[in-house]
């Protein structure tokens, strides 16, 4: 995995690696992380550019200075829902940016994971899942799918991040489907198929960080 590891910011050419980043953007984000705004300021406004799912926290000892920021994580980063996802990382106790993705991220935590920070929530709820697609006897429907549709099943469901609900995946889905297919056996082997990559990127999320990454609350500019 490429790294850009800098005290001031990573260049253009480093910032369109990141997902839907093209020139344009690459220097409108450049020219954030260089403005005088305190550190998670920054942070808070990349999320919005690189539209992701908030800034996050890893690590539970808040004890680094970043640029005169008190509190600081070991890691903060912009949460693009896939733990192989490139994305923009701060390196508090370095006080240094970072293009990489969370799975570079856990191997530089004590025991190379990170650990669940207090007050996070849990991936899933198993009290609140709601049941996959029923099955006729000796059908799977994930055999109804090739593996081109799989790729973009796939390639869908690691834009979500791992807390969203089933249901909203199954919504998700049958969206973009159409009502009037969702009675076809390749519209259940998709959403049958999106559940099953959903539950494996919860479970590789859970097994890597140890838990869950606690979201920073952001103050405004002051």
């Amino acid at each position: 995995m490429l790294r850009n590891m800098s005290a001031k910011a990573p260049s253009i050419h480093q910032l369109m690696l990141l997902p839907r980043v093209d020139q344009a953007t690459a220097r409108a984000l450049r020219d954030v992380l260089l403005s005088p705004r305190r550190v998670d300021q920054r942070l808070q406004i990349a999320d919005q550019i690189l539209e992701g799912h908030g800034v996050e926290a890893v690590g539970t000892d808040f004890e680094f200075t970043d640029e005169g920021l008190r509190g600081c994580p070991r890691f903060t980063y912009v949460n693009m829902g896939d733990l192989y996802i490139v994305t923009l990382i701060r390196d508090h106790k370095n006080e240094r940016w970072v293009i990489s993705d969370q799975e570079w991220m856990m191997k530089q935590m004590p025991g190379g994971k990170g650990r669940r920070a207090s007050g996070g929530r849990r991936v899933g709820n198993p009290a609140k899942t709601p049941k996959p697609p029923k099955k006729h006897a000796g059908t799977n429907w994930d055999e109804a799918i090739n593996n081109r549709t799989r790729s973009s099943v796939r390639s869908l469901v690691g834009q979500m991040h791992v807390s969203t609900p089933d249901a909203e995946v199954v919504a998700n889905f049958q969206k973009r489907i159409g009502k009037e297919n969702l009675n076809t056996r390749l519209a259940k082997g998709v959403i049958s198929y999106a559940l099953k990559a959903h539950h494996e990127n919860q479970a590789l999320y859970t097994n890597v960080m140890g838990g869950t990454l606690r979201r920073m609350e952001i103050s405004g500019d002051k």
